[in-house]
């Protein structure tokens, strides 16, 4: 801090909301946003048997897991990662409110 910005606590600090840009930030969401109304229908599909075969602990036994959907993205020039795909499939991303 400069000598001409005023003092404020950390408590202050930690209380104030964080700037809107913060909010959906979830790279997986921000895909959703930019595909055709089918091509999201199908998107919504893959994410929520993700999400299942997560959840059920039952990834290894099913083709459709977050690398899968790395690598089938990719055929389409869209670049998620499999880190980020899961976190999302998890709930564990900025798209859900805690």
């Amino acid at each position: 801090m400069s000598a001409k910005e005023p003092k404020r606590s950390l408590t202050d600090a930690l209380g104030e909301e964080p700037p809107t840009y913060y909010a959906n930030r979830c790279s997986v969401g921000r895909v959703m946003e930019t595909l055709a109304p089918d091509e999201r229908a199908a998107y919504a599909t893959v994410l929520d048997r993700i999400s299942e075969n997560l959840y059920n602990k039952t990834y290894n036994t099913s083709g459709v897991t977050a690398k899968w959907l790395e690598q089938t993205l990719a055929q389409f020039g869209i670049r998620l990662s499999e880190r980020m795909i899961r976190r999302h499939c998890r709930k564990e991303c900025s798209c859900d409110p805690r």
